[in-house]
């Protein structure tokens, strides 16, 4: 059987025994190993806390990270800013180098506490500093990339501080917020200057009436903003400003391209200034009279529209369009398939296009192939030679090569696959952990697409040794975090978009004969059956069928049904749910439900209270009884904080179990051997794993699990515990873990002779 908590399960290396003794059974390794976690037990209380991270398994497994923002300085390097963790295996949170020749410069030490996911973009100044622009605030970076400490804090409110410019004197913020948290507040209108000190200049008065986007500077002094405003400096504007940033600032009054969109509002997306040249993009129809679809060039002295280079951009208007200055070319990206038309010449379609500067002509040639998981973004700058180009965003593939968000391309388009650039990277997130006790192999699914050098996507297998199963390579298609239930002996089943997949436990290829088009959330095997629980429909499959569902198991539940969880002992299924109120909002309840009909069991039906969130969020069965963990105060009317355990025969609290004493768990992730474990976040942030004793009371003082991240999955084998999540450190001394990690159940004596290989 496998053995799959409800959040999911893990995989172990082997142990190995005290110095060099080596068991030459597997009964004598299981005596050994029961040995030592019965003399452990005797000793706990002599545990330190927290517990250590062993040091199998360690896979590393990423995905792409998200450059938002890369700058080429004269130097040669490149400035490369955005969410991720890694530049090549160099960690370097959201912020990095690159040096001429591609590789990280790690010179470049950059520090910061802010969450790289917030960080926008980076300038620098000739001095060799940079300011960095994040979702609300800004900061200043040494040459070295250290943050300058003698920097005072640039906040504003609310968040949405989109762009950044460097003037003579100081440095422009723009974006959707009406203050500076100075002492006290200052109010302005989207748009602040400050001294390069960071001292807001309040002199400068000039405002725009709604979000700014982007901005360019045209001057040492004046600079081009776009965005969704309709005023600027109280005049009427389109999207679309020229400001002179000396002194008090001014509107350029003279210079006002006018702007229409049918069906919506006009909304500049970015802005290229080149010479005496404005190419601007974003969403409208005409720009002066003249159609001019989502791309336009503009005089910079008279806002005169270039008659001459007339690009219509066509398609899906989900990810922004860029314009990015390349030699004599602009390039044109929204990251995904436009069409690109310089009429009368026939549109193509692109990811991207070249478009001559002068004559808006579009070079057919350049096709550049990347693809992207998500709603993709691209943006780019000079290469490292005039025909090359360095492209950055969020892509996983360019020219059907695994590139993680940085790549340098060819005048082509193709992938330079001679250039030695490092990725920027990601830790993968792993949900799901299923482990074979027969095999002793683990699944894992998540959202990785890479395990070490190797491209594994969204799901893989380890070895009982806790590496990489390189024969083992799932067939399913592309669903990022899959449910999966295993089956010894008769398969891995895995939850893909176009149904459930049944996959043979030699290479992972799919077994004929076995199929069903559903598609599941969550998957769970008991007492011969399949259980799967879509958005509002859960099914019970035979697993001696062919994938039909059992016409007899008829089960009602609502559409934010979670959290499926068999039952052996009473051959029932256990499940969180969201129930409406007659009075409006919803309660969130644990449901029972028999494994053979679906019928629920309503003399289990127990009542969650809290003045927030209600109800459960996370248990685990422990024989006769389950534990919950959630957002709740009272159960059943008793004040019981976050774990209870509750009967499965009535709901009712365990009377034989203490009430929690210590700090609640937000989550509950699983029960073993006499400990059910939990997740917490602390109130300054921090996030750990804690236990608490089957018998209740107090957290165990004696055990902690540290980690940077969230937790989604537990599994257990001997005494080690395998914890998945989205996390990329944890332990104490904290070590690198990306998405898996394991640590024995109890730090006991001898516990360093039984680390994993």
């Amino acid at each position: 059987m496998s053995i799959n908590t409800k959040c999911s399960v893990k995989t172990p290396p082997e142990f190995q025994s005290v110095s060099d003794f080596k068991p030459t059974s597997p009964v004598m390794a299981r005596l050994v190993m029961l040995f030592v976690w019965a003399f452990g037990a005797l000793n706990a209380t002599s545990q330190d806390l927290p517990v250590t991270v062993l040091s199998s398994p360690n896979v590393d497994l990423t995905q792409a990270g998200a450059i938002r923002s890369v700058l080429r300085q004269p130097d040669g390097n490149w400035l490369v800013a955005g969410n991720y963790q890694r530049l090549g295996t160099v960690r370097r949170p959201g912020l990095g180098r690159l040096a001429a020749d591609g590789s990280v410069d790690t010179s470049f030490q950059t520090v910061t506490s802010l969450n790289p996911s917030n960080i926008r973009q980076i300038v620098s100044r000739d001095d060799g500093s940079s300011f960095v622009l994040h979702l609300n605030l800004v900061q200043r970076l040494l040459s070295n990339g250290t943050v300058d400490p003698t920097f005072p804090s640039v906040v504003f409110n609310p968040t949405f501080a989109n762009s950044i410019v460097v003037v003579s004197d100081g440095f422009i913020v723009g974006g959707n917020f009406t203050q500076v948290l100075t002492t006290p507040a200052t109010t302005v209108q989207r748009l602040a200057k400050f001294g390069f000190d960071g001292s807001l200049i309040s002199t400068f008065s000039v405002g725009v009436s709604s979000n700014i986007r982007v901005m360019q500077a045209t001057g040492p002094d004046e600079i081009i903003v776009g965005g969704i405003f309709t005023q600027a400096g109280g005049q009427a504007r389109t999207g679309l400003a020229r400001i002179s940033t000396s002194g008090a600032g001014a509107l350029v009054a003279d210079w006002n391209p006018v702007l229409t969109r049918s069906g919506g509002s006009v909304s500049i997306e970015d802005i290229a200034v080149v010479g005496n040249d404005v190419f601007i993009t974003g969403l409208f129809d005409t720009v002066n009279g003249a159609t001019r679809t989502r791309a336009a060039k503009l005089d910079l002295t008279t806002g005169v529209v270039d008659p001459v280079w007339n690009v219509a951009v066509t398609g899906s208007q989900t990810a922004a369009l860029r314009v990015i200055p390349h030699n004599t070319s602009v390039i044109l990206s929204a990251g995904q398939p436009q069409t690109f038309a310089n009429p009368p010449a026939a549109g193509i379609s692109r990811r991207a296009a070249r478009v001559d500067r002068t004559s808006g002509v579009i070079d057919t040639s350049f096709d550049p192939a990347f693809f992207s998981e998500s709603i993709p973004t691209f943006t780019a700058t000079d290469g490292d030679s005039p025909t090359r180009l360095l492209i950055a965003g969020n892509f996983v593939q360019v020219d059907a090569v695994q590139r993680f968000a940085l790549a340098q391309i060819d005048a082509a388009g193709r992938l330079d696959l001679q250039s030695g650039h490092v990725e920027a990277i990601n830790p993968g997130t792993v949900s799901n952990v299923v482990f074979d006790a027969v095999s002793r192999r683990t699944y894992l699914s998540g959202s990785f697409l890479r395990a070490g050098v190797a491209e594994r996507r969204y799901i893989l297998r380890l070895t009982p040794s806790g590496v990489v199963d390189t024969a083992w390579r799932a067939q399913t298609d592309d669903r990022s975090r899959p449910a999966m239930a295993v089956v010894p002996g008769q398969g891995i089943y895995v939850a893909a978009n176009a149904g459930i997949f049944r996959l043979n436990e030699v290479d992972g290829n799919q077994i004929a004969g076995w199929t069903n088009p559903f598609v599941a959330n969550e998957l769970v095997e008991g007492n011969g059956a399949l259980y799967a629980l879509g958005s509002s429909q859960l099914l019970r499959l035979p697993l001696a069928g062919n994938g039909a569902a059992d016409p007899g198991f008829v089960a009602a539940i609502g559409s934010s049904t979670t959290d499926l969880t068999f039952d052996p002992v009473g051959n029932t299924l256990l499940m969180a749910t969201s129930i409406a109120q007659p009075g409006g909002g919803t309660l969130r309840k644990l449901v029972r439900l028999d494994a053979l009909t679906g019928d629920r069991l309503t003399a289990f039906d127990p009542v969650f209270e809290t003045t927030s969130v209600v109800g459960p969020q996370g248990f685990a069965v422990d024989n006769d009884g389950v534990w919950v963990a959630g957002n709740f105060s009272r159960v059943n009317g008793v004040t019981r904080a976050s774990p209870v355990r509750l009967r499965l025969s009535d709901g009712q609290i365990d009377p034989a179990t203490a009430a929690t004493v210590g700090t609640a768990f937000n989550n509950g992730l699983g029960f073993h051997r006499g400990f059910f474990y939990g997740f917490i976040v602390a109130s300054g942030g921090a996030t750990e794993i804690r236990r608490v004793p089957s018998t209740g009371g107090a957290i165990d003082s004696t055990w902690a699990l540290p980690v940077n991240g969230v937790v989604d999955s537990m599994a257990f084998d001997g005494l080690r515990l395998f914890v998945g999540g989205s996390f990329d450190r944890l332990g104490a001394p904290s070590v690198d873990r990306f998405g898996i990690a394991s640590v024995l159940e109890a730090e006991r004596i001898m516990a360093d002779s039984f680390e994993g290989n």
